[in-house]
């Protein structure tokens, strides 16, 4: 992760180069993150994958869980 200091963001926000994420520090202390937007979205979707898998772990821990044909004959 590159650092930069928020004027150097401000002077060159057209140019910066997002291929890794920048931290931002004001005054010497981290402020914001700067990432693409692919970057972001990668993110949420590994998120949403983690806590998918989460939600269907404390599933089978609790006993929720549906055969193959209890499935298939709901869905007919």
């Amino acid at each position: 992760m590159k650092v930069k200091t928020i004027s150097y963001v401000k002077k060159n926000a057209s140019t910066l180069d997002l291929e890794e994420p920048i931290l931002v520090t004001q005054n010497g202390i981290p402020a914001y993150v700067i990432e693409s937007y692919e970057a972001q979205q990668e993110m949420e979707n590994a998120i949403t994958v983690l806590k998918l898998m989460t939600l269907s772990e404390q599933d089978k821990a609790e006993g929720k869980l549906y055969s193959k044909e209890h499935l298939l004959a709901g869905l007919l």
